[in-house]
């Protein structure tokens, strides 16, 4: 009798895991997966951009090995020619510039570290996984500390960012609060310094779709 109760134990148990094995095959959920507020960068590559992937609550896409931004619409947004980040890359494919970034921390768990600047706001940023290309979500915010995009922190900028004091303006809101305070100010000054050494628009390449498949079973 005990026997066969250890049989049956097994077996349930292998069922079990055979179901959490396919469930995390499955598609990346967007109300169940987080991404940061606003596509955020620097020139000095120190502000992460954080995106995790999820099946169901608590759970990681497993088969997300990596995570596209769509660029496209981001009108003056600069990105360093030195992505320093392992895993970082920047392409066009079908007229659409995509950043691409590898996993950083576990599958379905990844970290840009963008070195790049500017800022705008009311465009379509849609963030996706590369598993099945589920748009995670779509931001409408890119800010950086180079306010003005010329791939150095300096007066200049905070001068811009001076001027969004006390306003709504996303593009100087660096905590998220929904108002430009003096915390924000702080934060930029914090910055003051960093720059780009290449000072180098991203020369991105072409590319298709097939290459993105390509680049996500590498990655595999």
């Amino acid at each position: 009798m005990t026997r066969v109760k250890t049989v049956w134990t097994l077996v349930f148990t292998m069922l079990l895991l055979g179901a959490a094995i396919a469930h995390a095959g499955a598609p990346s959920v967007p109300e169940y997966s987080d991404v940061d507020s606003a596509l955020v960068m620097c020139p000095g590559g120190d502000l992460p951009f954080h995106v995790v992937a999820r099946i169901a609550p608590g759970v990681l896409a497993f088969r997300v090995t990596g995570v596209y931004i769509d660029i496209t619409d981001c009108t003056g947004l600069r990105l360093s020619g030195e992505q320093t980040n392992v895993g970082c890359s920047v392409f066009t494919a079908q007229s659409r510039v995509y950043v691409y970034q590898t996993v950083t921390l576990s599958l379905g768990d990844v970290m840009f570290w963008l070195r790049g600047g500017g800022c705008g706001t009311g465009m379509a940023i849609p963030v996706m996984d590369d598993a099945h290309g589920t748009v995670l979500r779509v931001r409408t915010t890119f800010l950086s500390p180079d306010q003005n995009g010329d791939l150095v922190v300096d007066p200049a900028d905070l001068a811009i960012a001076e001027a969004k004091l006390g306003t709504a303006d996303p593009t100087a809101d660096f905590d998220y609060d929904g108002v430009v305070t003096q915390a924000d100010l702080d934060f930029l000054r914090a910055h003051l310094g960093h720059h780009d050494s290449s000072l180098q628009p991203t020369a991105a390449r072409a590319t298709s779709w097939g290459r993105i498949k390509a680049l996500s079973a590498v990655s595999r």
